[in-house]
């Protein structure tokens, strides 16, 4: 059965030092361990989705987000940052990109539908942030009948405390399986 990885928000404005809600080290931490995945996809012929924001300041401004966060992710703020050359290695053949506008890699794009027509039936998500945009993702995944994977140190959260609470209602709330990628690489 063929495998959907979906790599959320791992972009500029989230992990570069100079990206405008950034979140350092902590996020910058977790890239090996995401080409690592993200090689397993291409030698399992697996899918790769990779979820961005992409925000236009003129719609930005009307919604509700734009109350609780900074304009972010627009123009090069919403750019890939894993290390080109490795991820040129690393990535699958079926690679797609979504543009996404709100936490979820759902809402408003076309995700479901290449889920649905690849007939895939379980996502592994990794990315930031664990308890939002990820965990947002997660659910509406949840809501539509994939089996979920999380991998705990492919994600960081805004901070310690909000990475625990999406793992734990990651595993309790929507029965997903959360584990380690060294873990996952081993299966």
């Amino acid at each position: 059965m063929k495998k959907g990885y979906l790599l959320i928000d791992y972009i500029f404005d989230f992990i570069d030092d100079q990206g405008v809600l950034s979140l350092g080290q902590r996020g910058q931490a977790i890239a090996s361990n995401i080409l690592k995945v993200i090689h397993k996809a291409k030698d399992d012929q697996d899918a790769l989705f990779i979820c961005s924001d992409n925000h236009e300041e003129e719609v930005y401004a009307l919604s509700p987000e734009a109350n609780l966060f900074p304009l972010h992710c627009c123009e090069d703020g919403h750019c890939l940052v894993l290390d080109e050359t490795a991820f040129e290695q690393a990535k699958p053949d079926m690679t797609f990109s979504i543009d996404k506008h709100m936490y979820s890699s759902f809402n408003g794009t076309r995700l479901e539908l290449l889920l649905r027509q690849l007939d895939i039936k379980e996502v592994i998500i990794m990315g930031v942030c664990t308890d939002i945009c990820v965990l947002h993702t997660a659910i509406d995944a949840y809501n539509r009948g994939f089996k979920l994977v999380i991998l705990s140190d492919c994600c960081c959260g805004l901070t310690d405390e909000g990475h625990a609470f999406a793992l734990n209602h990651f595993k309790h709330t929507l029965g997903a399986e959360v584990m380690t990628s060294d873990t996952w690489l081993a299966r």
